[in-house]
């Protein structure tokens, strides 16, 4: 459950940002909260690129630091509540007073692009150490599950939150809830991970040889 709400939020967030950040301001004062940054493809295409060369930094020396220090259990957890933190960008930026400047919007945006990024690349490295120990017996059917939530939620995540981006503008006239709610969403599994998850290191179960048939 938790690598499927993950992947489905973060994903979410990767496909929703953008178009996001292209919105033009909403400038009529009707609907607070309903417009972006208006930003250009070219300025969004450098804000992911420019993040996407801190995660590859990231995941060469930061991440397994990272593991080896607190754990893959509260590595996981953390990953859950970073992506969660990603989804708060916009409404904090709408909140500003006054107006945000565009230096702070882009410098707040790429701080969301890079928690986005980072939670994505620690998620993925803990779900595979966690699942060949979380398995009695059988790790590799609890790979191939987590496999298939991540895929399940990674398919979903545009569908699901493209929808209900578009329906928050539609029928809220802003897009506040949506990101907020994206964000609670995304934190549930990190809350259910540190208050129901056994102590670090867990023990598979070994196999048991099978009987001989008998004749």
């Amino acid at each position: 459950a938790a690598c499927l709400l993950f992947a489905l939020t973060n994903v979410g967030l990767t496909e929703v940002l953008p178009v996001w950040l292209s919105t033009p301001p909403e400038a009529s004062g009707e609907h607070p909260g309903s417009g972006g940054l208006g930003l250009s493809p070219s300025l969004i295409g450098n804000l992911q690129s420019t993040t996407g060369v801190g995660n590859i930094v990231l995941a060469l020396f930061v991440t397994f630091r990272i593991i080896r220090t607190i754990g893959p259990v509260n590595t996981f957890a953390i990953s859950l509540f970073v992506n969660a933190v990603a989804a708060f960008g916009p409404p904090l930026i709408q909140a500003i007073p006054g107006g945000c400047p565009e230096s702070l919007a882009l410098g707040l945006m790429c701080v969301a692009y890079s928690l986005v990024a980072a939670s994505r690349n620690m998620m993925f490295a803990t779900a595979i150490m966690l699942s060949k120990e979380s398995a009695a017996g059988a790790p590799g059917v609890a790979i191939g599950i987590n496999q298939s939530a991540c895929s399940l939620g990674s398919a979903l995540g545009p569908m699901l939150t493209g929808l209900a981006y578009t329906q928050s503008l539609a029928f809220l006239r802003t897009c506040v809830p949506f990101f907020v709610g994206v964000g609670v969403l995304g934190a549930l599994p990190g809350v259910m991970m540190k208050l129901r998850a056994p102590p670090w290191p867990w023990r598979s179960q070994p196999l048991q040889p099978m009987a001989p048939a008998k004749a």
